[in-house]
């Protein structure tokens, strides 16, 4: 079935057709209102998606950072306090904590701010692995 319609008229008709759940799902990227527009747009594809995938992307966040607290206390705070090598354990784990922890809140940073961007813009963004996940939440 050829059609002589540009390839990109599908996205024009979601971008003319939902400016309201466009909005909803980009403010679904603000931490901790991810649950807005899964729950408030329960119909729309498009903005559940958005929510799930803000959602698992926090809960990431959320899972690392207190990896980085677990290892930071085991390597800092125990390890830190063994004589003479116990400097080099503390030095391993403000690495951990400051910046392996730096990079990775930076990472989630750039994801919330490209994934409301590309929610305003109309396309179903999937954020690498996140977005595996989220096409899978049953939410």
């Amino acid at each position: 079935m050829a059609t002589n319609e540009p390839p990109f008229r599908e996205w024009l008709d979601r971008l003319e057709s939902t400016p309201t759940n466009r909005v909803l799902a980009a403010v679904g990227y603000v931490p901790f209102l991810c649950f807005l527009p899964i729950f408030a747009r329960r119909d729309d594809d498009y903005a559940r998606f958005h929510g799930k995938q803000s959602l698992i992307l926090l809960a990431a966040l959320i899972g690392i950072w207190v990896l980085i607290w677990i290892a930071d206390f085991l390597i800092g705070g125990i390890l830190g306090h063994i004589f003479i090598i116990g400097v080099l354990f503390k030095f391993i784990a403000w690495i951990v904590h400051y910046l392996f922890g730096g990079v990775v809140s930076l990472s989630y940073f750039v994801a919330i701010i490209a994934g409301a961007m590309q929610a305003l813009a109309g396309r179903e963004w999937h954020i690498p692995v996140i977005g595996a996940f989220a096409r899978e939440l049953p939410l």
